[in-house]
């Protein structure tokens, strides 16, 4: 048996703000995590008998105003992807961030960053 754990960026139910504000992170996911259909083939592949998906756990969280600028997965070492961008471009993330919450201020609207994943197990048993 063989079993991953992780979230899959093509998921058309991810919606993750932190793609939206941060450049590259979006592809730098796609670049480092295969999708799930690719595991599955390499799963029959190596003769896997039966291969399973499952959701293991959602985060589902819309953080309002600027709560998101306290947020620990805003912090450079708090995610993975902001941690393999450049001081620049995390800066110019922050600065985009700290300016649609002015824009919304301004608005009187309440600024949302979302954050919308799923993480699956898939899971290849061979007898």
């Amino acid at each position: 048996m063989i079993s991953i754990i992780g979230l899959d960026p093509r998921d058309t139910n991810v919606e993750w703000s932190l793609y939206k504000y941060f450049d590259r992170t979006y592809q730098i996911d796609l670049d480092r995590f295969p999708s799930f259909d690719d595991i599955s083939n390499w799963m029959e592949i190596s003769r896997c008998n039966r291969i399973e998906k499952k959701l293991v756990h959602s985060v589902d969280n819309v953080i309002s105003g600027r709560d998101v600028l306290e947020d620990h997965f805003l912090d450079k070492r708090g995610a993975s992807q902001l941690a393999l961008l450049s001081d620049h471009e995390y800066q110019n993330g922050i600065s985009k961030i700290k300016s649609d919450i002015e824009i919304a201020d301004s608005e009187q609207k309440e600024f949302e960053f979302i954050v919308k994943l799923n993480f699956y197990s898939i899971t290849g048993y061979k007898n």
